[in-house]
């Protein structure tokens, strides 16, 4: 469910890519690890950072286990040790916030994967394990894994 849950939050972010293109916006690379050796600007990078079971729904035919799983999403937009652009970062964040919040589904109702929300927003950060500075989000998703008792 886990790669499921993460190659969804890498397609959302390849098309949002493609989308902020349309306004001169430019992300070069998507990177699924915030520590990357050759990090090129403007970027975007994200990891899990949680996973919790969250509930069990259970009906006549199936049990769905659902689980809440906490995605970090960074913007870099400069190297450490250098300006930070914390009004483009505020930007670029409401952008991937917004892309989110309208693709809720993510186009996913057969893998039953949804957003739920975003939470602590930092918009001038300096990342040590990058050497970067940019933006952070906290993206969460709710996946439901359907299993039938035997």
């Amino acid at each position: 469910m886990f790669y499921i849950a993460r190659t969804k939050i890498l397609t959302e972010l390849q098309a949002l890519q493609i989308a902020v293109s349309a306004n001169n916006i430019t992300f070069t690379n998507i990177y699924t690890q915030h520590t990357t050796a050759d990090l090129q600007l403007n970027a975007m990078s994200f990891e899990i950072i949680n996973a919790d079971y969250e509930d069990q729904i259970k009906d006549s035919t199936r049990d769905v286990i659902v689980i809440r799983t906490t995605f970090e999403v960074r913007v870099h937009t400069g190297y450490s040790g250098r300006a930070r652009h914390a009004d483009w970062n505020l930007i670029l964040l409401d952008y991937v916030q917004n892309h989110f919040a309208t693709n809720r589904d993510l186009d996913s109702p057969i893998d039953n994967i949804r957003f739920a929300g975003s939470a602590n927003a930092e918009t001038s950060t300096e990342f040590d394990d990058s050497g970067t500075t940019g933006a952070r989000l906290e993206i969460e998703i709710r996946s439901g894994v359907e299993y039938t008792q035997a």
